[in-house]
């Protein structure tokens, strides 16, 4: 069994946490069965805003007799208080509730699929049961055994009182073998940096995986909480999902900057963006205040923290009156016109600071994301794109040369005609023979006399 020990804590209905997210489930006036209250935090909320009778199942004495205060009926200690036994269950077996709560409770327990068939049985016709539960599944927890780290805390994912892990499939197993459907399921996230587990780090792990875990749709539900009701309810049918489907890590672009006077870029002069939410064909527009830092000389730009594709819309430099375009001077990625392929895991852009003290940098752009297999395949279908083009540009270059060169011999041609000409013109007698020879042969359709050129 848990002590109460770091459950002792106050209730937060300020954010989204499993305690906030299960009473909105809960309806003013209503009959509760809370099981593991501890000290009674949620039982006095209950009681007190909610209006709600309250029954307890409380294994630690101490904490359950001041959750007790609030409790229309408390089962406390062994053997009462025992959630994995059946003497609470005996000793509510008359009374029936609307709601039956398990709040981070079922990790704790050696039976959960007992506890849970035991409250079946004390629901009312339209009762309902309410979980919530921790994810194993979550990234962190498989980034630490990627490091071989599975290190338990006092509170968190990896509480040394939990016996039972569950995923969100395993949970909806459970929920069936005890014959129960479940009709609304949400979750709390947190995401790798922020899930209490320091040795996870997406540093350890291959490109590949880190992009699986970015991907992965349980990958930072850091808790579930789900609604139940026996297979036969009338409420069965109903169905609701609200799962935010986060990133897996936190993940960001950065902007170096290289002081005037310093040699190349330094991690200590950096401004940091979070990205948010990243997947094929997300845009991200980016602005970075360049105030804090002295006279930059050179600005570098890290779109990502992986290998993929970058389209730029727009990038610029803001100064107190103006805007001006920033050029690629360098880059690590394959150009094709205005999209870059990266297959480094350190994409990087270095830009011409158009003039000196800008005041923020803006970058907007298009993120694609691909997997290794298909990375190198784009890259060989670029490169062979811009052979084709570079190909067609120097046929159409021979083509134009070839036409010059006739055009040269026409230009040539017409120089000898008017060095004729302007003799002829130069010789007024033979100016008038060759019109005459010109006339006679325009009239007779025959060949010029050859004496009129002489």
């Amino acid at each position: 069994m848990y002590s109460l020990g770091n459950y002792d804590f106050a209730l937060d209905l300020s954010t989204e946490n499993s305690l906030s997210v299960l009473l909105t489930y809960i309806k003013k006036g209503s009959r509760v069965l809370e099981l593991g209250p501890a000290n009674g935090r949620l039982t006095r909320y209950l009681k007190e805003a909610m209006e709600c009778t309250v029954d307890i199942v409380e294994i630690d004495a101490a904490a359950g007799q001041e959750a007790a205060q609030y409790a229309k009926h408390a089962c406390l200690g062994a053997p009462e208080g025992d959630i994995d036994g059946d003497a609470w269950a005996l000793k509510l077996k008359d009374e029936h509730y609307d709601f039956i709560l398990f709040a981070d409770v079922l990790e704790h327990l050696r039976s959960p699929e007992k506890a849970l068939r035991r409250s079946k049985e004390l629901l009312k016709e339209a009762g309902s049961i309410l979980v919530s539960v921790p994810n194993i599944a979550h990234n962190a927890i498989l980034l630490s055994l990627m490091a071989g780290k599975f290190e338990y805390a006092d509170v968190g994912l990896l509480d040394r009182t939990h016996v039972h892990f569950f995923t969100r499939d395993s949970f909806h197993r459970m929920a069936a073998a005890v014959g129960c459907a479940i009709i609304s399921e949400r979750d709390t996230t947190a995401d790798v940096a922020h899930a209490g587990i320091p040795e996870a780090s997406p540093s350890i792990a291959p490109r590949s995986v880190r992009r699986f875990l970015l991907q992965n749709p349980n990958g930072t539900a850091f808790q579930y909480i789900f609604r139940l009701v026996p297979i036969d309810s009338a409420l069965a049918k109903e169905r609701e999902t609200h799962l935010h489907g986060a990133p897996g890590y936190a993940l960001h672009a950065e902007c170096f900057v290289q002081e005037r006077g310093k040699d190349g870029f330094d991690e200590r002069c950096k401004a940091v963006q979070a990205l948010g939410a990243v997947h094929f064909g997300s845009r991200k527009k980016l602005r970075f205040d360049l105030t804090g830092f002295h006279d930059p000389a050179a600005i570098r730009f890290d779109p990502l923290e992986f290998n993929g594709v970058v389209r730029y819309h727009e990038i610029s430099f803001v100064y107190d009156a103006e805007s001006l375009r920033a050029e690629i001077t360098r880059t690590n990625g394959e150009r094709l016109y205005d999209t870059y392929l990266y297959a480094s895991d350190d994409p990087q852009a270095e830009l011409a600071i158009p003039k000196p003290c800008p005041k923020a940098l803006i970058v907007d752009y298009t993120i694609g994301i691909f997997d290794d297999e298909i990375l190198p395949a784009m890259i060989a279908g670029v490169q062979a794109e811009r052979e084709a083009y570079t190909a067609r540009v120097q046929a159409e270059y021979n083509r134009l040369q070839a036409q010059i060169a006739e055009m040269a011999k026409v230009i040539a041609n017409r120089d000898d005609q008017l060095a004729e000409w302007r003799q002829i013109w130069q010789n007024p007698r033979r100016l008038l023979r060759r019109t005459a020879s010109l006339i006679k042969r325009k009239l007779s359709g025959g060949a010029p006399d050859s004496a009129a050129g002489k």
